[in-house]
């Protein structure tokens, strides 16, 4: 039987959190980015891997993607703290309109915006990028 699994993986910092999610009377094989595998079996699982110790975390501007930027915990914080920043109405209606798995940049999701705002996101996503430079 073919069956779905979900995987979520978010990198923060010097720990990456790993889960999955596996449908009832189902497992799944699981290979973690760290190299081990896991079997699991129905439910929910999770994993927090240490990143390696040589692990700079990227830097971000509008050239980043919506995947890339929900993935990253810091960079989602600061592009919804601008945007909250900006207009707490249109923060929620970014949270809810934008499909964050997608790999278009920043400004493609965000036509609606004035070009105020987004002097402003580029500059919290420089001074986010600086300080892990």
């Amino acid at each position: 039987m073919n069956a779905c699994a979900c995987f979520r993986w978010i990198a923060s910092g010097p720990a990456n959190r790993a889960s999955t999610s596996a449908a009832p009377h189902a497992t799944a094989e699981v290979h973690l980015p760290d190299g081990t595998t896991a079997e699991v079996g129905a439910g929910t699982h999770a994993w927090v891997i240490a990143a390696p110790a040589d692990a700079a975390l990227p830097s971000r501007s509008l050239g980043s993607s919506f995947r890339e930027i929900a993935d990253d915990t810091e960079a989602l914080e600061t592009v919804l703290g601008v945007l909250r920043a900006h207009d707490t109405a249109y923060e929620e209606l970014v949270r809810r309109r934008v499909d964050w798995n997608v790999t278009d940049p920043l400004p493609a999701g965000l036509f609606d915006m004035p070009p105020a705002g987004f002097g402003a996101l580029a500059a919290a996503l420089g001074v986010l990028s600086g300080r892990r430079a």
